[in-house]
């Protein structure tokens, strides 16, 4: 159904800042990738299975998420949620502001 609403994941991020040489969505969270729990919950809002933004570097990333989302490839890297957040005035990150 071309009209329904699609979830979009954006797990492009190197995920430097967690020192691991496992990509941070690949960490376990209840025995699965933090990944799929985040996938399972948009196939189910949405009745379709979600798009997927990946970093050209993510192999096994992809590996995990081939055939239960679609993927797309960001060639290069554009905006780290830690920059944009300041730009579109969104409530801080110590407390929500009306």
């Amino acid at each position: 159904m071309a009209d329904a609403p699609r979830a979009v994941i954006l797990a492009a991020g190197q995920g430097t800042r967690m020192k691991s040489a496992r990509p941070k969505v690949l960490h376990p969270l209840a025995g699965r990738p933090m990944l799929l729990h985040v996938v399972e919950a948009a196939t189910i809002a949405t009745g379709a299975p979600p798009v997927v933004v990946l970093g050209p570097e993510q192999a096994a990333v992809r590996g995990v998420v081939e055939g239960v989302a679609r993927v797309v490839v960001q060639p290069e890297p554009r905006w780290s949620w830690a920059s944009c957040a300041p730009r579109a005035r969104w409530p801080s990150f110590t407390g929500i502001s009306p």
